[in-house]
């Protein structure tokens, strides 16, 4: 007998470019299981995007703004809007999905999960009593590096692609690696490819010439490139490559894109608002480079094979929502301000200064003529401004390499430490015991290969607080730990003394306190407190002895994960011996008490 196929249902509450970077995950859920029914919950306006990603079986439409309005006027029709959401959760729940992965990070989505009651949901979701609980490793990863994105070094497609791990059925010895499965791609129609040549007439006579989409638009002014920069550039690549130019964008930037197109001549194409999405695909499927700010576009032409030229400003991050593949470039500031904080209103676009022209030209034109492996020397063009090449690691997960070789920072070490030692943890199966956390100092060479030597002196006073840091939340996770143990001790002899209760309650509320303000004090070691605490909102009960015993499985873990980081901040020594930079024999080391 056939057993039954099956169903998740994905929620997907977010925009254009997020989706795009989803679809990886689902490949990954249909090579896991081919007969399994993917349901996919995504924001009305959205529905254009969501019909050419495969892999989708059903497209759920859900009205966000209808269901959360809070004008003065929609509180008459409040009434109205909880049968329609009540009706719209009902429907949900007779399609009686066995498993929800919910993507999104906003209240209404975890509202939803809640209200599904499915038993098996990932993501962010509701407790019994109405708190935040996010289920799933990667899913808490993606959290704190919403909150310490300086130091987060894994893209969303990654992340996502993580929530299809289950620690417990994929064990080391399965041979299962989601991460290797690095298709993305669109879906498009013969209409759509007819629509793009009929854009595309005006070029028929231009066949041998490069052919360069610009996305000057962004959703954010912050994240917007100047058009007269863009005017520039494409001046350069006119005169010098012999490109021929079009201008994408949306309906909402049809005069910004005119601005540029006016400016660059004749055989240049204004196609904002032009496009349908299947159209806009296949257009710039055609194209040779698209050089674009961060938006929803860059992910299109990844997922159709076209190399991206992407500029990254504001709050726009490149190691979160760069584009996805091989051999796309990146170019961003290095100014110590940027990214922006999601909630800071810049007075001055410095980031965006920083970015000139020519150097986005200099690299345009080697993307152009095959040059995509060659590093560059660090020259007054490229001053305060960092280029990434994307690649893939050795797991198959997404990568950034420094194009323009400068020297290691201690903050781009820890970075990297956190990237290794986050794909262990991460990764870890239910078949292995805290001997898997360990990191071999050969596990950095890939890394750090693309970069310069340091000055010693300077990067060991850079790398010291973070070392001191990480030792002092050891300890407390020592600490932590000692006190559930001896409480368990007290315990299971039938002592239940109240005062003793009382002060260990008190005794770990300090120690928490004081893991937390650590984290505040010191972002680099952040993400090892975001988890902890995150860990901790999650636990359910109320029986106090079993909370005790989970309690002190998260500072062991704590515990574990702070050794793995002391680990690496030590082993730097030995690391910049073995490939061969200055030896540092006779220089003091580290404590390592």
């Amino acid at each position: 007998m056939r057993e039954k196929q099956k169903k998740i249902l994905v929620i997907n509450l977010t925009r254009m470019g997020d989706i795009l970077q989803s679809s990886p995950l689902l490949h990954v859920l249909k090579l896991a299981d081919p007969d399994i029914h993917i349901s996919y919950l995504a924001v009305k306006g959205y529905m254009d995007i969501c019909r050419h990603i495969p892999y989708i079986d059903k497209l759920i439409p859900f009205d966000f703004n209808a269901s959360v309005a809070v004008s003065k006027e929609a509180i008459y029709s409040l009434p109205r809007r909880l049968q329609e959401t009540k009706t719209f959760i009902d429907s949900l729940r007779s399609e009686k999905f066995d498993e929800v992965l919910n993507l999104s990070h906003s209240k209404i989505s975890a509202l939803i999960c809640y209200l599904l009651g499915v038993e098996k949901t990932v993501g962010l979701t509701l407790g019994s009593e109405g708190y935040r609980l996010i289920r799933h490793p990667w899913a808490r990863y993606f959290f704190t590096a919403n909150l310490n994105r300086h130091h987060n070094r894994f893209n969303l497609v990654d992340i996502n692609k993580g929530l299809a791990y289950d620690n417990e059925v994929n064990t080391a010895s399965s041979g299962f690696n989601p991460f290797a499965i690095q298709d993305y791609s669109l879906k498009l129609q013969q209409r759509n490819s007819d629509g793009a040549e009929a854009l595309l007439k005006k070029w028929t006579d231009k066949e041998n010439g490069f052919k360069i989409g610009l996305q000057p638009g962004a959703s954010l002014a912050c994240k917007r490139w100047p058009a007269e920069c863009f005017v520039d550039l494409g001046k350069q690549l006119q005169e010098n490559c012999g490109a021929s130019i079009a201008v994408f964008g949306s309906s909402s930037e049809v005069g910004l894109a005119h601005e540029i197109t006016s400016a660059l001549g004749n055989n240049t194409l204004n196609l904002a608002g032009k496009t349908s999405i299947g159209v806009l695909g296949a257009v710039i499927k055609k194209m040779d480079l698209l050089i674009t700010n961060d938006t929803g576009t860059q992910h299109i032409a990844a997922a159709v094979g076209t190399p991206v030229l992407s500029l990254c400003f504001g709050s726009a991050l490149s190691h979160e929502t760069g584009p996805y593949g091989k051999n796309h470039y990146i170019m961003e500031t290095s100014l110590s301000c940027y990214p922006c904080s999601f909630h800071v209103e810049c007075q001055r676009y410095r980031c965006q200064e920083t970015v000139t022209p020519q150097a986005v030209y200099t690299i345009a034109e080697n993307m152009l003529n095959g040059k995509t492996d060659v590093p560059l020397e660090s020259q007054s063009t490229f001053a305060d401004v960092n280029i990434w090449r994307t690649d893939f690691d050795d797991r198959g997960m997404w990568m950034l390499k420094p194009v323009v070789k400068r020297a290691l920072t201690a903050v781009e070490y820890i970075n990297l430490c956190s990237r290794l030692i986050w794909q262990k943890v991460l990764m870890v199966s239910g078949e292995e015991s805290d001997l898997a956390y360990s990191l071999n100092v050969t596990d950095f060479i890939p890394l750090i290969g693309d970069y310069s030597e340091p000055d010693i002196d300077i990067f060991r006073k850079e790398l010291e607080p973070t070392y001191d840091s990480i030792l002092r939340l050891q300890s407390l996770a020592d600490d932590g730990q000692r006190q559930c143990q001896d409480l368990q001790e007290l315990w299971s002899a039938g002592d239940d003394d109240p005062d003793f209760i009382r002060t260990f309650g008190e005794t770990l509320g300090k120690i928490d306190a004081e893991i937390t303000v650590s984290g505040y004090r010191l972002p680099p070691v952040n993400h090892l407190v975001l988890d902890f605490n995150f860990l901790k909102q999650n636990l359910q009960g109320d029986d106090f002895i079993s909370l005790v015993i989970e309690t002190e499985k998260l500072y062991h873990r704590l515990f574990t994960i702070s050794s793995l980081y002391k680990q690496g901040l030590q082993d730097w020594h030995a690391l910049f011996e073995q490939i061969g930079w200055q030896s540092i024999e006779n220089e003091e080391t580290m404590d390592v008490a």
